[in-house]
């Protein structure tokens, strides 16, 4: 079967109502203007076939990524897929760096090119007529219908590697109308790589999602390794899961003679041959992009840098693109043996088949306490897993059998729930109330929570040293604050939760230096500074410093034959925001390449020389 109508068939067949109308838009969009044929490859490749770097669905850092990446030589031409018009022309430092959006009015789609190098003839003029008009170089401009028609095959701008670009590629994307972006591997360019290689499994994870949930005896969440090669792979053992339990599973596609890995477009779990979760990810809605956070285990990427992906649908997931039973949460409901199955396929249709098998057959501990009897010094430590907060004791001499968890003042007794080996743990569930402090055997441990934030609505958090405002989604789930001021830094939560939208966080110490920035490690924030404190944005929770920054950039002149301009940027440690140059007093738009500093213009036409006075320099940092 046509590799396009079995992923099609495939999830439509687990779609709900809701779901199917979305996936039906896409679809009749695609097949409405004939699919196939109706756009060219962007790029020539008369000896073969295009290097691929990436793929629809591919997991990044904060995002899906939501297009393909073709590896190719910086200066390369690019082409107009089809006959349309330039929609969008953005020049940045930062994301897509230089970037053009087509609009094809007769498929009700546009495609996108990004990471360019120069845009080419009257698109490169309208650019910079319009950066001379505004005074700006970084510029994102939307752009009427009629203003630059382009033909199909048209040279639009040459490939580069700008932006957030690790190396140079051309980032290229089909989108519809109201950017929900499309595999184009459904359009079956036949520029793109052959492959036969099957999607890679290195490891499944268990993840405890209540207060009564257990993988292998403990509230814990348990990686394993998995066995087998060449698209068979399994689990040896059977594992013990009690409760609510989601599973996680470490894999990627693989390319032949390729260094890169891809992501899987198709993920679909079976409990006992019966579906209960299925992930599409060969479309992606821009809007909501950023929930690729939620849809892996975002706490071990940041810690690990390994990205685990969901095999159930988390809360504060928005994304379309699953079909489920109770969101594919593993809940076993009798002691027998079960059979879980993993399909993954890719965007060749090469597919892999993972098997494990579970069971509820988690021992039942006695709450009676064994003291320790060694030398070594009795610890606690915490840690929130969903809704229920995790004492974790070890080594008491005494007093274990309860915790005494400290609301203001008072205190309340909480019966160990298990016990292993040295370590003893106490559960309570953060809905019931947020403690300041926990006590078991002797040892205290100081707890600093502040509030309750609830997802989904606008939200203000005031004390005395602290305002948060919490804009509406800007949390994916429940967010049991944490907040810790420091000498010379602000702990405000982890950074191992993710934002959707960004926080605005103002915050009052004596220790906050005069005309203080906000810092994220050496990131630096906008920030405003106030007196006493400072007020600054930020789309991650974590550490947080404040200092001044006052050391301005400098600029070195490089070269003028009067073709090109070439200036240094000799800055600190947190980077460039904006820059300006004057050339015999008429405003010049410069390049600025992030990578190496270099700020660069060059002439519009043959005519045109770079010679005169090169005047008021302005440099301005983040």
């Amino acid at each position: 079967m046509n590799v396009f109508f079995y992923f099609i068939l495939k999830f439509m067949y687990f779609c709900t109502m809701k779901k199917f109308l979305f996936v039906f838009s896409i679809l009749y969009c695609l097949f409405s203007f004939k699919i196939f044929g109706q756009y060219i490859f962007p790029v020539d490749f008369p000896a073969g076939k295009a290097y691929l770097a990436g793929n629809v669905g591919e997991i990044r850092q904060n995002h899906f990524h939501a297009g393909i990446d073709v590896g190719i030589m910086t200066g390369t031409k690019v082409k107009a897929s089809a006959k349309g018009y330039v929609s969008r022309i953005t020049n940045s430092t930062s994301g897509y760096g230089k970037c053009l959006v087509i609009t094809h009015p007769h498929l009700k789609q546009k495609t996108l090119y990004a990471h360019l190098h120069k845009f080419e003839g009257k698109i490169g003029n309208y650019l910079k007529q319009k950066q001379k008009e505004k005074k700006k170089t970084e510029i994102d401009l939307e752009i009427s219908p009629n203003i630059i028609p382009v033909n199909m095959g048209e040279i639009i701008a040459l490939s580069g590697n700008t932006g957030a670009s690790a190396g140079a590629h051309l980032h290229y994307e089909i989108r519809t109308l109201d950017d929900v972006a499309i595999d184009p591997f459904m359009y079956q360019f036949k520029e793109l790589p052959l492959d036969k290689a099957p999607p890679v499994v290195k490891k499944i994870a268990f993840y405890p999602l209540h207060i009564n949930s257990r993988i292998n005896n403990e509230l814990a969440r348990k990686e394993y390794n998995v066995i087998g090669q060449n698209g068979v792979y399994s689990v040896p053992n059977i594992i013990n899961v009690k409760g609510a339990i989601g599973l996680e599973m470490l894999a990627w596609d693989v390319l032949q003679n390729s260094i890169h890995t891809f992501g899987i477009s198709y993920i679909e779990m079976k409990l006992d041959q019966k579906t209960i979760y299925s992930a599409n990810l060969r479309s992606i809605e821009h809007a909501q992009n950023r929930c690729m956070l939620v849809h892996i285990n975002y706490e071990i990427q940041k810690k690990n840098n390994q990205a685990f992906q969901k095999c159930y649908v988390a809360d504060g997931n928005k994304l379309k693109n699953y079909s489920h039973i109770d969101k594919g949460i593993i809940h076993l409901k009798d002691k027998k043996v079960h059979n879980l199955t993993i399909k993954m396929i890719d965007n060749w249709g090469n597919s892999s088949n993972l098997s494990l098998k579970i069971q509820d057959n988690n021992t039942s501990f006695s709450n009676q306490f064994i003291p320790d009897k060694s030398l070594t010094r009795a610890t606690l430590q915490y840690k929130v897993i969903e809704n229920t907060l995790m004492i974790e004791a070890n080594y008491l001499k005494m007093k274990g059998k309860e915790a005494f968890f400290s609301f203001s003042g008072v205190n309340y007794p909480v019966k160990l729930s298990y016990q292993i080996g040295k370590k003893i743990v106490y559960l309570w569930d953060l809905r019931d109330g947020l403690p300041d402090a926990v006590e078991a055997g002797g040892v205290r441990l100081p707890l600093f929570f502040r509030k309750m934030i609830p997802p989904q609505q606008e939200f203000w958090y005031k004390s005395k040293d602290l305002m948060i405002k919490f804009p509406k989604n800007c949390l994916f789930d429940t967010l049991y604050l944490e907040a810790r001021p420091q000498s010379h830094y602000l702990d405000l939560h982890t950074n191992f939760v993710p934002l959707f939208l960004p926080i605005e966080v103002t915050y009052f110490s004596k220790n906050v230096p005069k005309n203080a920035q906000a810092f994220a490690g050496n990131q630096l924030l906008k920030s405003i500074a106030l007196i006493g404190g400072v007020k600054f944005n930020t789309r991650q929770l974590g550490r947080f410093f404040f200092r001044p920054d006052i050391t301005p950039p400098l600029v070195q002149f490089i070269k003028n034959d009067g073709k090109t301009i070439l200036l240094k940027a000799i800055e600190n440690e947190t980077g460039l925001d904006d820059f300006k140059a004057y050339l015999n007093g008429v405003y010049l738009p410069l390049d600025f390449d992030s990578k190496t500093n270099i700020l660069s213009a060059e002439k519009d036409s043959p005519s045109h020389v770079l010679k005169g006075n090169l005047e008021k320099t302005h440099l301005h940092m983040f």
